[in-house]
């Protein structure tokens, strides 16, 4: 401290008055000190001399250069690095090197990243903090948000910027040292009850072109903060067939990241099948988002019906209809039975019928019926399941009687299958007329007449 006086010795012209600097921790810029002259006096000879002061000359001033915004580094630590759902929030603390303040507040620019979200996981930092003049730290609160993400433990990294501080007119810059600051959020969402899946039918398919929905979801309310892979399998019990009445669906299937589910289509196929309603089961199998596995919940499997457009009343009928007629010992007769034109049917269709006519049908008398190369013993068949139609042959014998045509008459009387069909009523009877090719035109009938005279020979004509 200077004491406020000085004395400029006898037959000296001057006096040096030395400013001894104090060094500091704190960051107040660069100070001066200004010494003013008030007044001066001399003894002289015992007799006290008043000296005046020159004004034009009467104040100096020293200036004093701060150290300490150099080496004033900020650095960051997490002092509350354990933070948690619901409510155990974190904490940053920026400080100034130990014992180190300044005179004005000192602005701290940082970044937040991580893997929780700013402002969603935790309440919005918004990049700045100060610290108060006379404070060497500031304190910037991670103040948690709970949700009902799927996210695990998140981290929250905050990383300095740079600082600065304006004293007596003059910004200062002061740079970050050290490395960035985590808080880790501890997850509360990540329970087995959440991390379950669940699947319903969202909509029914139909021919020609309704697509049918499943859909895939985790529990109410709940998301996952990464994509969640769904595999899942179609049950055998299916009665529809990928490729055929569906179009075939891809394993697996994905949950987006903050979804709470999937929808998953089922592309209707048309056919000309004639059909029950059809179905498509889905079965969950679980699931995973690369940190957390999941499993089915106890609504893990799903139907969608894929009605069928082709049972109409025209299309569900079987008809009967003779194509060609039969010759004795040639050329076969032939009834075709089946659906209209194009329809198929996905099960067997059992047709009983009859047989009728002049023609008699057994082994050794007029005809038997044939499927091929195979005898029709009884009075059934079948047209299986895929197929449109089925023939049916009039093998006739040639038993060498002069008989004429006869006719073979079917006629059906029941059709059975597991999809109802009825009989065409203008198609329930057919005649395949069998060729006899023992009376032909031009063969004469002989008569001869034996005559017991002797003298007469024997007298044959023909008619």
């Amino acid at each position: 401290m200077l004491s406020g006086s000085v004395v400029i010795p006898a037959s000296s012209s001057s006096e040096v008055i030395p400013v001894t600097v104090i060094d500091n921790d704190i960051i107040d810029g660069n100070r001066t000190v200004i010494l003013t002259i008030t007044n001066g006096e001399a003894t002289i000879n015992g007799q006290v001399v008043a000296i005046g002061v020159d004004g034009a000359v009467d104040e100096a001033t020293v200036q004093i250069a701060d150290d300490d915004a150099a080496k004033a580094e900020l650095s960051v630590a997490a002092t509350k690095a354990s933070a948690a759902e619901p409510g155990t929030d974190g904490e940053f603390t920026i400080s100034l090197p130990a014992g180190m303040t300044a005179t004005e507040p000192i602005e701290v620019t940082y970044a937040m990243t991580g893997t929780a979200a700013n402002g969603t996981a935790y309440t919005t930092l918004s990049g700045t903090a100060t610290i108060p003049a006379g404070s060497s730290s500031v304190i910037v609160a991670v103040d948690v948000i709970d949700n009902t993400i799927i996210d695990g433990n998140r981290t929250v990294i905050m990383t300095i910027s740079n600082g600065t501080v304006t004293v007596g007119g003059t910004p200062y810059s002061l740079t970050a040292a050290g490395t960035p600051a985590t808080v880790t959020i501890a997850d509360n969402d990540n329970t087995a009850t959440n991390l379950q899946l669940s699947i319903v039918k969202q909509k029914d398919g139909a021919e020609p072109a309704t697509s049918g929905e499943f859909y895939i979801s985790l529990p109410a309310g709940v998301t996952s903060a990464r994509d969640i892979t769904v595999n899942f399998t179609i049950d055998g019990g299916s009665t529809a067939t990928a490729g055929a009445d569906y179009s075939a669906i891809s394993v697996p299937v994905t949950i987006p990241a903050y979804q709470p589910g999937v929808t998953v289509p089922v592309n209707v196929l048309d056919d000309q099948i004639i059909e029950s309603t059809e179905t498509v089961i889905m079965n969950l199998t679980g699931g995973s988002d690369g940190q957390f596995t999941y499993t089915a919940g106890t609504t893990n499997t799903a139907t969608v019906p894929i009605t069928d457009d082709d049972a109409g009343t025209n299309a569900r009928v079987v008809l009967l209809t003779k194509v060609s007629d039969a010759v004795e010992g040639a050329a076969r007769g032939r009834y075709r039975l089946g659906l209209p034109a194009g329809y198929t049917s996905s099960a067997n269709i059992t047709v009983t019928f009859n047989m009728s006519g002049a023609a008699i049908r057994n082994t050794t008398t007029d005809y038997l019926l044939k499927q091929g190369s195979t005898t029709v013993s009884g009075n059934t068949v079948t047209i299986p399941a895929g197929s449109n139609e089925i023939w049916i042959d009039v093998e006739a014998y040639n038993d060498g009687i002069i008989e004429g045509p006869e006719g073979a008459v079917m006629t059906l009387t029941n059709v059975s299958s597991t999809v109802p069909f009825t009989i065409d009523p203008a198609n329930t009877t057919a005649t395949v007329n069998i060729v006899d090719v023992n009376a032909p035109a031009d063969n004469p009938v002989s008569i001869a007449r034996v005559n017991d005279d002797q003298n007469h020979p024997p007298m044959v004509s023909s008619v």
